[in-house]
């Protein structure tokens, strides 16, 4: 156990430059669930590292998206882990294991934190003050609502509705939007299950917001299930699409194959965690390998299911 200690610590002290989210994740895993995922892992260390705007995306146990975005006053170089580190033991002193994404915001700038004892005050361990001006906090409530805020993710009911059926049937794709934007695609693969549509859908939306984008173009739409570059806060990231090189019945950034019935129209597979976006009011599942935000790092969308 001192081992183990002494090699953290001697990790959280590396010089600047030093540290990757990976390394972070392999030495110091208690900051990937501090994070909430690994993809707000990643935006904290080069937010951080670089002084950029971080945008971290979690979700509560009704499905609601909270995204929260800060631009740090400096860059940090290689004391992010230390930096990630204070913020996680500022919000444990107060209850608070599992953070939102405006929690972490504040433990690092500044602000009010709510948690079983009421809301107080709280020094941002960048800033040193409690005015938390530089957090900027985004609750996507309509995000419990299933088709709702599919429709609403995708630009209109029609462009959903393209997308269903083209996922499901395994034909070409038609998304329009504003400025008479028009991007047409056919998803690889073939056609897939009900479940793995709503599945595929959930994954790109929460990909996107992870990248602080909540009002997509088609072409972000499409680069987000097929893979491609996109423009956000933080500039232009490279995505990997869901359904990107899907060739042998697997969603990217599932841990293991996703079983893909090819039989009829509208086949649905029974998931551990049936979190359907077309029809019903459930929420939205996390994304693993993007990650997106869970309720404990235990729950991956990589589970998996009978066919």
């Amino acid at each position: 156990m001192r081992a183990f200690v002494f090699v953290v610590f001697a990790f959280l002290s590396l010089p600047a430059a030093a540290q990757t989210a990976e390394q972070i994740e392999a030495t110091a895993p208690q900051l990937v669930a501090f994070a909430g995922s690994d993809a707000n892992l990643q935006s904290l260390v080069s937010g951080l590292s670089n002084g950029q705007t971080v945008t971290l995306v979690t979700q509560d146990a009704t499905g609601v998206l909270q995204i929260a975005t800060f631009t740090p006053p400096a860059a940090l170089g290689g004391s992010v882990a230390a930096t990630l580190e204070q913020a996680r033991t500022a919000l444990i002193a107060r209850g608070i294991t599992q953070p939102t994404a405006q929690q972490i915001a504040v433990a690092l700038m500044g602000g009010s934190v709510l948690s079983a004892s009421g809301a107080a005050p709280l020094n941002g361990v960048l800033t040193g003050t409690a005015t938390g001006n530089g957090v900027q906090v985004r609750n996507d409530l309509s995000a419990a609502s299933g088709a709702t805020s599919a429709a609403n993710t995708f630009g209109s009911p029609a462009n959903l509705q393209a997308l269903t059926n083209g996922l499901l049937r395994g034909t070409s794709i038609t998304l329009t939007g504003a400025a008479n934007q028009s991007v047409t695609f056919t998803a690889p693969g073939g056609a897939m299950s009900a479940a793995d549509v709503n599945q595929a859908l959930a994954l790109a939306s929460q990909l996107l917001a992870q990248q602080g984008i909540v009002n997509p173009t088609p072409s972000q739409v499409q680069a987000a299930l097929l893979g491609g570059t996109v423009i956000g806060p933080n500039g232009a990231t490279v995505l990997q699409g869901v359904l990107q090189n899907r060739t042998t019945s697997t969603i990217a950034g599932t841990s293991t194959p996703v079983n893909i019935p090819n039989t009829s129209l509208g086949a649905t597979s029974a998931p551990q965690n049936p979190s359907p976006l077309v029809g019903g009011n459930p929420a939205i599942p996390g994304i693993d390998g993007v990650r997106v935000p869970n309720s404990s790092e235990g729950a991956r969308l990589g589970s998996r299911r009978g066919g």
